[in-house]
């Protein structure tokens, strides 16, 4: 019987694949900045070449920003270059929103319930901040600024669910016209 050899990972490979999973399950925000690549690689006790292969390949992917000088941050644009079928089918039919916010209303509370489970103080805090973000607009009456600070919420609890599958689903739907007049109706529907 012959055996293949056992190849051990790249140590860049590793770095690259923990960064892109912190990106994707939204522990690593869009436009969050990176720390300074000495610290960051004291925190994942490795070489900065190491990192900085793993830096390279990450902005290669679109996930990353490097500014000279500046630091590196998590791509702000990161799910707008996502196209979906389903985000289209919504733009173009406004009528099947409301088959979109039912869907939403049954995920959102799955994830809300691993939202509970797992999420960290620094989640808490933005889903209150949220919260009041909403309660703010309610009273002053603006139903636009409700209904992006209502989406922003569930994006919040939704990321802090710590599901990657859940995060990207929020991500790519909060950035389409079709999920914020989804959101529009969840509030024209809730006030009346």
């Amino acid at each position: 019987m012959a055996y293949s050899k056992i190849r051990q990972p790249k140590l860049s490979d590793v770095i690259e694949q923990q960064l892109e999973f912190l990106i994707l399950e939204g522990t690593l925000r869009p436009g969050e900045k990176l720390p300074p690549e000495r610290e960051l690689a004291k925190q994942f006790d490795v070489s900065r070449p190491s990192l900085r292969e793993a830096i390279q390949r990450l902005e290669a992917k679109g996930l990353l920003l490097r500014r000279q000088g500046g630091g590196t941050f998590v791509q702000s644009s990161l799910w707008q270059s996502f196209s979906d079928p389903l985000v289209e089918l919504l733009s173009d039919h406004p009528e099947s929103q409301f088959d979109l916010l039912e869907t939403r209303h049954a995920l959102e509370g799955i994830a809300a319930y691993y939202a509970a489970l797992r999420s960290t103080d620094e989640d808490k805090d933005r889903i209150r901040e949220l919260h009041h973000a909403i309660e703010l607009a309610q009273e002053s009456g603006d139903l636009d600024a409700e209904s992006e600070a209502v989406l922003q919420y569930q994006i919040a609890v939704t990321e802090a669910a710590h599901n990657v599958v859940f995060a990207s689903s929020a991500k790519v739907y909060g950035t389409d016209a079709g999920a914020k007049r989804a959101a529009e109706l969840r509030v024209a529907v809730c006030a009346s």
